[in-house]
């Protein structure tokens, strides 16, 4: 008997399509079926619709502009946490008033 992927609900937010075939496609049992197992590699998984919005170049550079979403969660949690918990959250030591990684936000 071959090994089969069970699926279920996860209660999980709702997401796109493109996103479930995405987690679906890497989850195929059956590795020579799997995405990003082929012969295409990293590019399969690079060049998925769940990735098109990524410009891999300005990545790699270390240019590729914070969405909005997650740069206004992360300054929620500064304007609303209590210092304390805003550097454990981080990892930010209390005199590093602009830590390296928010360049540019």
């Amino acid at each position: 008997m071959g090994a089969e992927l069970k699926v279920f609900a996860l209660g999980l937010p709702t997401v796109t399509n493109s996103s479930c075939q995405f987690l679906l496609q890497l989850l195929v049992v059956d590795p020579s079926e799997r995405l990003g197992c082929d012969s295409q590699g990293l590019m399969a998984i690079k060049s998925h619709p769940w990735f098109q919005d990524i410009n891999w170049d300005k990545l790699l550079e270390g240019s590729f502009e914070v969405p909005a979403e997650i740069a206004s969660r992360v300054q929620l949690a500064f304007d609303f946490l209590p210092v304390d918990d805003v550097y454990q959250v981080f990892g930010l030591q209390p005199d590093e008033e602009n830590p390296p990684w928010l360049d540019g936000w």
